[in-house]
C-alpha cells in the first residue's frame, strides 16, 4: 500500500461517513486535540483498530490518547459483552472507573442490541462527558443473515455486485441506525448533546470494494485481496480503512496525508 492509494481509499470512505443517515460519527462537532481515554470492546471486525489508532493519533500529534483497555469476543453482539461473568468482564469494570472518555462498541447482524443501551447509561452513570462509538461493519461472508455460508469463498466476493451488496445490507444498517437515533433521542432531555455515534466502517468498506471494481485502487485488483478468509476479517487496508473511520469519527479530523501505522505496513 503507498500513500496516494490509502489517501484515496480514505476520501471515498469519508466521503460515504458524511452521507450517514444519522450525522455520523466523522461529523463531530467540533475537532478535538486533547487525547481520548479509549476502550475497545467488540468482535474480530473491530477490535483490530486498537493499535494502529493508537499510532495513528500520535501520527497526527496527539500524544495524550490513551488505551484504557479492550475486550475480544469473537462474533459477539454488545450484549454477549454486557452479560460476561464478573471474572471475565473487563470492559464493564472500566467504565465503572469513570476514566473512560471513549467507549467504542460493535454490534453483529440482530437489532436492537440492547447491550449497547446497557453500556451507555452505564457509562453516563460514571462519566457525564462519555462518547460511544458504535460500529457498523460489513457482514460475515458477504451475507447479513449468514444464507449460504456454509459453501461461501473469499473468491466469491470477486464477481460480487456492490449494489446488490448495498441492497443486502441496508436493512441491517437501517435497524441499527434507528436503534442510536431512539437512544440518543431518549437522553437528549438530560444529556443536551449527542452522546452515541454511528461509525459507518460496513457502507465505506463496500465503497472500497466499488473502488476495487472500477480498478481505482493500484496494487488491489480483486476484491478477495481485501480479505483474509471466506468470513470477512479483513486485511491491512480494511482494518487501515476502518482506523481512519474512527480517529475521524473520535477527533472530528481528517487522516488524510498521515503516515502509515507501522503496524499495518506491507500488510496488504
Amino acid at each position: 500500500m503507498n500513500q496516494p492509494v490509502l489517501r484515496q481509499i480514505f476520501i471515498a470512505a469519508f466521503v460515504v461517513a458524511l452521507l450517514s443517515p444519522l450525522r455520523s460519527a466523522a461529523r463531530a462537532e467540533e475537532p478535538k486535540s486533547k487525547g481520548q481515554r479509549i476502550f475497545i470492546c467488540g468482535h474480530s471486525f473491530h477490535v483490530p483498530i486498537a493499535e494502529p489508532l493508537q499510532e495513528v493519533a500520535k501520527l497526527a500529534g496527539i500524544s495524550d490518547q490513551t488505551l484504557i483497555g479492550s475486550q475480544f469476543l469473537g462474533g459477539s453482539m454488545v450484549s454477549k459483552h454486557w452479560n460476561l461473568s464478573d471474572d471475565r468482564d473487563q470492559a464493564r469494570k472500566a467504565v465503572r472507573t469513570g476514566d473512560v472518555d471513549v467507549l467504542t462498541l460493535s454490534p453483529k447482524g440482530i437489532f436492537p442490541d440492547e447491550g449497547i443501551d446497557k453500556f451507555t447509561d452505564l457509562a453516563l452513570e460514571f462519566n457525564s462527558g462519555v462518547r460511544v462509538f458504535v460500529q457498523e461493519s460489513w457482514a460475515s461472508f458477504d451475507s447479513p443473515t449468514g444464507r449460504g455460508k456454509q459453501k461461501f469463498t473469499n473468491e466469491d466476493r470477486d464477481s460480487a455486485n456492490v449494489d446488490d451488496l448495498r441492497q443486502s445490507h441496508a436493512p441491517f444498517f437501517k435497524q441499527l441506525a434507528d436503534q442510536i437515533r431512539g437512544l440518543n433521542d431518549r437522553l437528549q432531555t438530560g444529556q443536551k448533546r449527542q452522546v452515541v455515534y454511528l461509525v459507518p466502517a460496513g457502507r465505506a468498506v463496500l465503497t472500497l470494494r466499488d473502488k476495487v471494481i472500477q480498478g481505482k485502487v493500484p496494487g488491489i485488483v480483486r476484491q478477495s485481496e481485501l480479505f483474509r478468509d471466506a468470513t470477512g476479517h479483513g486485511k491491512g487496508a480494511v482494518t487501515l480503512l476502518s482506523t481512519y473511520c474512527y480517529y475521524a469519527a473520535i477527533y472530528g479530523r481528517s487522516p488524510v496525508g498521515l503516515p502509515i501505522p507501522t503496524a499495518l505496513k506491507g500488510t496488504g
